[in-house]
């Protein structure tokens, strides 16, 4: 078993309201990504840790839909799914999205609302902020 969690990506979203102020940082929220890129990959069991108040799995669509359809209840709690798209894709259906090919020009990441779930998260953001500085150690497991 892993004592460090590691994952892909971390956002660290502030709102100043105003004023630079230390204590604004921990009303902030932490968005978790965790790049996925098959149904393999998926099943695992890697990287999908709850240190977020949001935590977001980024695969392709078409690689979702095969989860929902044969492997949902594997998906945990509070995980949500985000899926690259074009640019200029508005309002259309996630079934028109292209194949998605690793290319990044051009491209944005799409969140669907329904099924967001905010999870209070189990550290501080300021211990997030440090581990993201010493990415090297991670985050240790086992606080909360």
């Amino acid at each position: 078993m892993h004592d460090q969690i590691r994952p892909d990506f971390v956002a660290v979203d502030v709102e100043w309201k105003g004023s630079a102020n230390i204590c604004h940082i921990e009303q902030g929220e932490v968005n978790v990504y965790k790049i996925k890129s098959c149904v393999a990959d998926f099943k695992s069991g890697h990287g999908l840790n709850m240190i977020g108040d949001n935590n977001f799995i980024v695969i392709p669509y078409e690689v979702s839909q095969k989860i929902l359809k044969n492997d949902s209840a594997e998906i945990p709690y509070g995980w949500v799914f985000a899926f690259p798209v074009p640019k200029d894709f508005r309002g259309k259906k996630f079934e028109m999205i292209p194949k998605y090919e690793g290319q990044v020009e051009g491209w944005r990441l799409s969140v669907p609302t329904q099924g967001r779930a905010y999870i209070t998260r189990h550290f501080a953001i300021s211990e997030v902020l440090w581990a993201m500085i010493h990415s090297q150690s991670g985050i240790k497991k086992g606080r909360g």
